[in-house]
Protein backbone atom coordinates (compact mmCIF):
# COMPACT_ATOMS: atom_id res chain seq x y z
CA UNK A 1 0.00 0.00 0.00
CA UNK A 2 2.75 2.49 0.91
CA UNK A 3 4.48 1.82 -2.40
CA UNK A 4 1.32 2.70 -4.35
CA UNK A 5 0.97 5.93 -2.38
CA UNK A 6 4.62 6.78 -3.06
CA UNK A 7 4.39 6.18 -6.82
CA UNK A 8 1.08 8.06 -6.90
CA UNK A 9 2.78 11.00 -5.18
CA UNK A 10 5.67 10.95 -7.67
CA UNK A 11 3.26 10.82 -10.60
CA UNK A 12 1.40 13.84 -9.22
CA UNK A 13 4.65 15.72 -8.74
CA UNK A 14 5.64 14.99 -12.36
CA UNK A 15 2.35 16.49 -13.55
CA UNK A 16 2.85 19.52 -11.30
CA UNK A 17 6.36 20.11 -12.67
CA UNK A 18 5.17 19.71 -16.28
CA UNK A 19 2.46 22.34 -15.63
CA UNK A 20 5.01 24.70 -14.07
CA UNK A 21 7.28 24.33 -17.13
CA UNK A 22 4.33 25.03 -19.44
CA UNK A 23 4.46 21.56 -21.01
CA UNK A 24 0.83 20.83 -20.18
CA UNK A 25 -2.02 23.23 -19.41
CA UNK A 26 -3.77 23.26 -16.05
CA UNK A 27 -6.62 20.73 -15.99
CA UNK A 28 -9.04 23.62 -15.44
CA UNK A 29 -8.15 24.96 -18.90
CA UNK A 30 -9.34 21.68 -20.46
CA UNK A 31 -12.64 19.94 -21.02
CA UNK A 32 -13.49 16.61 -19.45
CA UNK A 33 -12.38 13.73 -21.65
CA UNK A 34 -15.47 11.70 -20.73
CA UNK A 35 -18.37 14.16 -20.72
CA UNK A 36 -17.12 17.41 -22.25
CA UNK A 37 -17.83 19.59 -19.20
CA UNK A 38 -15.07 21.75 -17.71
CA UNK A 39 -12.30 19.58 -16.28
CA UNK A 40 -10.93 20.00 -12.78
CA UNK A 41 -8.30 17.28 -12.37
CA UNK A 42 -5.93 15.05 -14.28
CA UNK A 43 -6.35 11.28 -14.20
CA UNK A 44 -3.45 8.84 -14.63
CA UNK A 45 -5.49 6.48 -16.80
CA UNK A 46 -2.60 4.08 -17.47
CA UNK A 47 -1.51 3.85 -13.85
CA UNK A 48 1.28 5.39 -11.79
CA UNK A 49 4.33 3.57 -13.15
CA UNK A 50 7.15 5.98 -14.07
CA UNK A 51 6.76 5.44 -17.82
CA UNK A 52 3.12 6.66 -17.49
CA UNK A 53 3.60 9.66 -15.22
CA UNK A 54 2.52 12.07 -17.95
CA UNK A 55 -0.04 9.79 -19.62
CA UNK A 56 -2.97 11.75 -18.25
CA UNK A 57 -6.45 12.83 -19.25
CA UNK A 58 -8.39 15.80 -17.92
CA UNK A 59 -11.61 14.94 -16.10
CA UNK A 60 -14.33 16.66 -14.11
CA UNK A 61 -14.65 15.41 -10.54
CA UNK A 62 -17.74 13.19 -11.11
CA UNK A 63 -16.05 11.48 -14.07
CA UNK A 64 -12.79 11.11 -12.11
CA UNK A 65 -14.69 9.40 -9.29
CA UNK A 66 -16.31 7.10 -11.84
CA UNK A 67 -13.02 6.38 -13.61
CA UNK A 68 -11.31 5.48 -10.33
CA UNK A 69 -14.25 3.42 -9.14
CA UNK A 70 -14.15 5.20 -5.80
CA UNK A 71 -17.90 5.18 -5.31
CA UNK A 72 -17.96 8.82 -4.28
CA UNK A 73 -14.92 8.80 -1.98
CA UNK A 74 -12.39 11.60 -2.40
CA UNK A 75 -8.90 10.09 -2.39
Amino acid sequence: RWELERTRKYAGQAVYRAKKRGEIPPATDCTCYMCGKPAQEYHHHLGYDKEHWLDIIALCIPCHVEADGRGGRRY
